[in-house]
């Protein structure tokens, strides 16, 4: 029981960063330790290991829908800047991950950057609060599921991109059932979808991948480019950048994973 809610617990940061424009919730879980079990939980179809983590991400996705829209609302830029700290730190683990620095990692580096800047041409001043239809809400979770799955990807800016953004976070704030079953049918059909092909690049091509993902995550930074900044600003994004230290450092990792052991 002990290591069921350890694992429910840790679902939740993970699907509170979905609903953050720029934060991927694929390196939330990586940091987390739960990146690999998740994507070999999927492939061996591992109910019993996914449903703590589909049922917390899905707590946190509720939980961070009215919290993040609420601080986007009151404290735009201090937020936004918080942000940012998180995104731009978070090349620390993916970096970490790439055994050999090469050319062909370097040039799929840039090539990514460049791809992302192109992809995520929206910021959060976009942000579209229309209402969604039931097909709309599982388009969402299978886009969101991708950024669970492979890190450096925001589900919530790719929600952006699309014109869903603010109105699935109202939907799912209202806590409304039938639409946490639709977001968490189109998440699952997600994860089964894109689980394959990451699981071989990661074991045949783990550099390389990881490279790219950096250059993914350096370009999403678009999306999180506060308007101004002053000394509250500059203090949200040393805090971000800490908060991502310290969940990516290896003792903080181990203490955690023990729980699950």
């Amino acid at each position: 029981m002990k290591k069921w809610f350890s694992i429910f617990f840790r679902g939740i940061p993970i699907g509170l960063s979905l609903t953050l424009p720029g934060v991927s919730g694929g390196t939330v879980a990586l940091i987390l330790g739960l990146y690999d079990r998740i994507i070999l939980g999927i492939k061996s179809l591992n109910i019993r290991f996914l449903f703590p983590v589909l049922l917390g991400s899905l707590i946190g996705i509720w939980l961070g829908s009215g919290f993040i829209t609420f601080l986007l609302e009151q404290y735009h830029n201090i937020t936004i800047s918080f942000l940012l700290g998180l995104v731009l730190l978070s090349t620390k683990v993916t970096l970490g991950e790439v055994k050999t620095f090469n050319l062909p990692g370097i040039l799929a580096l840039l090539i990514f950057f460049i791809l992302g800047l192109f992809l995520w041409s929206y910021s959060v001043e976009e942000v579209s609060g229309n209402s969604v239809s039931n097909i709309q809400l599982f388009l969402a979770g299978f886009i969101s599921s991708v950024a669970m799955i492979l890190p450096g990807i925001s589900g919530a800016t790719l929600l952006i991109i699309l014109g869903l953004y603010g109105g699935v976070l109202e939907a799912v704030k209202d806590f409304e059932i039938l639409v946490l079953f639709f977001y968490g049918l189109g998440a699952l059909g997600g994860l089964f979808s894109f689980s394959w092909i990451l699981s071989y690049l990661l074991n045949n091509h783990r550099s390389l991948t990881m490279m790219s993902l950096t250059g993914l995550i350096l370009a999403s930074t678009r999306a999180v480019i506060p308007l101004k900044f002053g000394i509250f600003e500059i203090m949200a994004f040393l805090l971000g950048g800490l908060t991502i230290l310290l969940l990516s450092n290896n003792n903080f990792k181990k203490h955690v994973r023990k729980l699950t052991e």
